[in-house]
């Protein structure tokens, strides 16, 4: 009778679903191990495996406020409802694997957001161009790849409209803002950059874009200092942010 009793407590403690989950995937991998036990000594059955360490994070994602609206800037004209935008700077890696990444992001965004693909682009802003992958994904992996503008290489191949960027050949007035995002720009860059966002306030609302230019920059920051321009306008934004 004692034996019964523990039995049923026992149950009931498995069927309690507020204190007990049920372990699908640990059952599914003893299931698969004893499917295929004929070949345990040449395969590696891992349960739950953890694709990333770090948290799976986007570097830029743009969404359309207005479904129908087109934009006609240079690399917005790919754009649709949910846009991911990924960054390389000139001492990140830009391998094959870190392309299937990028678009793993957009699958990840798809299932998680309920979002279609259709309705999801890929933009991917390298500051070094990265020719070798280009021919690689043509030649070994099927894409095409074909320029859509200056600057701008449309992939073919997709579930969803992929562009990779060749930043520093864009053409377009505002790409001085993303030909900028590298920490060996020339005095003349530097001037054009510092000019261009006072004409259209890029430093007033936040002044993350002017902390990380002056940083990547250093020694032309400093030789800045010494343009009569330049100088009245640091002067004035650091007082206006409290750094002196």
């Amino acid at each position: 009778m004692a034996v019964i009793i523990k039995t049923e407590r026992r149950l009931n403690e498995l069927t309690d679903e507020k204190h007990n989950r049920i372990d699908w995937h640990g059952s599914l991998l003893n299931m698969i191990r004893f499917y295929m036990h004929r070949y345990q000594d040449v395969l590696d059955f891992r349960n739950e495996h953890q694709l990333s360490k770090q948290a799976l994070i986007i570097d830029v994602l743009v969404i359309k406020k207005e479904k129908d609206v087109y934009i006609d800037e240079d690399i917005g004209k790919i754009f649709r409802g949910h846009n991911i935008v990924e960054f390389k700077s000139e001492t990140d890696s830009f391998s094959f694997w870190d392309f299937s990444k990028i678009l793993g992001y957009a699958g990840l965004y798809s299932s998680f957001e309920e979002i279609p693909l259709t309705d999801i682009t890929v933009t991917i802003a390298p500051i070094m161009f990265p020719q070798k992958l280009i021919k690689s994904l043509e030649s070994n992996y099927g894409f095409k790849v074909k320029k859509a503008d200056t600057g701008i290489y449309y992939v073919e191949g997709s579930m969803f409209p992929i562009q990779i960027l060749d930043i520093k050949n864009l053409t377009s007035e505002n790409s001085i803002s993303l030909r900028s995002l590298r920490s060996n720009l020339t005095l003349e860059e530097y001037n054009e950059l510092i000019l261009f966002g006072a004409k259209y306030n890029l430093f007033d609302e936040d002044d993350t874009l002017l902390k990380t230019v002056i940083s990547a920059n250093k020694r032309i920051s400093e030789e800045a200092m010494n343009v009569k321009e330049l100088k009245e306008f640091f002067m004035e934004n650091a007082k206006r942010l409290g750094w002196i």
